[in-house]
């Protein structure tokens, strides 16, 4: 399509064409922007100082939905299969309908997202326990969980048999289920 997206302090997120430099839109948040921008097929994401996740249309720059938190996201969102996974700090990560902005499930506890396969989600908790979790991607209902203290390295790829975590190669599409 040949569109540039970005965003400012000012608040404002523009798209642009590549090549005539000519602004598409220009959308206004109500604070500064500090994170960058996610774009996908249909949908431009920014989180905003005003503590709000923003969903506008990627062609048109109208706004789809927003979600307001109790404080400002400080990560990107990350977008996987129909879902928005927005981490906040003090509050935990928060997973939305794509489209709707409707909230589907929050785990309180906090962590990071990492990746879905299929119906599963894998999150990494960073409170000091480093445990490398699975989830049903739907609910956000506990599958199993794992040590990740001693993580070396982690690789993600579309086929399940070659995502391995640590140096021992523990596939964590078979970790065993845990309290």
């Amino acid at each position: 399509d040949g569109e540039l997206y970005f965003a400012g302090q000012d608040g404002r997120i523009v798209s642009c064409t590549q090549r005539g430099r000519m602004k598409n839109w220009v959308y206004k948040t109500e604070g500064p922007i500090f994170v960058d921008l996610v774009v996908d097929d249909r949908f431009v994401y920014a989180v905003s100082t005003d503590r709000l996740l923003y969903c506008l249309d990627r062609k048109s720059g109208r706004r789809v939905w927003r979600k307001r938190f109790d404080n400002s996201p400080t990560h990107q969102p990350r977008v996987a299969q129909g879902r928005v996974y927005q981490q906040v700090p003090n509050e935990g990560l928060f997973v939305l309908d794509a489209q709707t902005g409707e909230m589907l499930w929050r785990h309180a506890g906090g962590g990071r997202f990492l990746a879905q396969f299929g119906k599963d989600a894998y999150l990494v908790r960073e409170d000091g326990s480093f445990r490398l979790t699975r989830v049903d991607a739907s609910s956000g209902k506990h599958k199993a969980a794992v040590d990740a203290s001693a993580v070396e390295f982690a690789l993600a790829g579309q086929d399940r048999k070659s995502t391995r975590l640590n140096s021992s190669h523990t596939d964590i599409s078979r970790m065993p289920s845990s309290a």
